[in-house]
């Protein structure tokens, strides 16, 4: 068991995704919303059997948010339980999609996520950071409409873009000039690949897409430097010296494989595109 006393980062969670359904009833209550009883499977679980299903319970559960401190509600939740395990550095995922589909505008989302960062840290101090994602399944023209209010509401505690949803819908082509377009403006950039169709999705992005194999890697090295900046802020002196030793013991380590993973996975993409041919080696002896 990993100790709780322990400084730990948690990345990579899906915000909308967090919302207990307990919380989810009890916010949907407060928004006299009543919420579908195929929704769970029981008091403390969503039902689902396999990815789509899985998609179609994530974005029911989104439907019970209505206005900024409803995504308050569910970020300061998340992160509360975070600090209970240790953590002092979160950077979730959160959808400005699902958000408009519940009325919500862009900026409010982002008002309400940001307020409880800061009402976290204020209770915690625990740090926390968003990376704005589109929606696959929403399509090409959505992914770009995502973009343009990321890059036109600059916020401090929005570090990055993303994308995740069906990988059924589309190629990551077609959504390339949203994410060229954040990358262009400096923000680093990542996808999800692999999740459901296997490697050729993950190829096709390696090949095609602007966040390549390296902004995986990069997005965690763009978290340890945010944690640099905010370390400052931990009050336990030893803990902060010591959690500034290891990340930048992380940062020199993950610069370092950043290029040769990257060139590796286009080498390896490259190869499996390639046509090979039987050769009588008896003959070359």
């Amino acid at each position: 068991m990993i100790p709780k006393d322990l400084p730990k980062a948690e990345l990579h969670c899906h915000l909308e995704g967090t919302i207990p359904p307990s919380l989810a009833r009890k916010i949907a209550k407060r928004n006299n919303l009543k919420l579908n009883s195929d929704l769970f499977e029981n008091e403390d679980t969503y039902a689902w059997d396999d990815f789509a299903s899985f998609l179609e319970a994530y974005d029911a559960a989104s439907l019970c948010l209505r206005n900024s401190t409803d995504y308050r509600d569910i970020t300061y939740d998340y992160l509360a339980k975070c600090a209970a395990e240790g953590a002092i550095y979160i950077e979730v995922f959160t959808s400005p999609d699902h958000a408009a589909e519940c009325g919500i505008s862009y900026n409010e989302h982002v008002k309400g996520v940001a307020q409880a960062f800061d009402d976290a840290e204020r209770d915690y101090g625990i740090i926390g950071r968003a990376i704005v994602t589109c929606v696959r399944h929403l399509g090409p023209e959505r992914a770009i409409s995502v973009a343009d209010s990321f890059l036109e509401n600059p916020h401090p505690y929005f570090v990055g873009f993303g994308m995740g949803g069906d990988e059924g819908h589309m190629t990551f082509e077609d959504f390339k000039p949203a994410f060229d377009k954040v990358a262009k403006a400096g923000y680093p950039c990542t996808t999800h690949a692999g999740e459901h169709f296997g490697p050729e999705t993950i190829l096709d992005a390696i090949e095609k897409f602007a966040a390549d194999v390296s902004h995986e890697i990069k997005n965690p090295l763009t978290s340890i430097k945010s944690a640099i900046e905010t370390a400052t802020k931990i009050k336990d002196s030893g803990k902060r010296d010591q959690l500034l030793t290891v990340i930048l013991d992380d940062v020199n380590r993950l610069d370092r494989l950043i290029t040769d993973i990257s060139d590796s996975s286009r080498l390896d993409a490259e190869l499996s595109r390639e046509k090979f041919e039987a050769i009588d080696i008896e003959s070359l002896l």
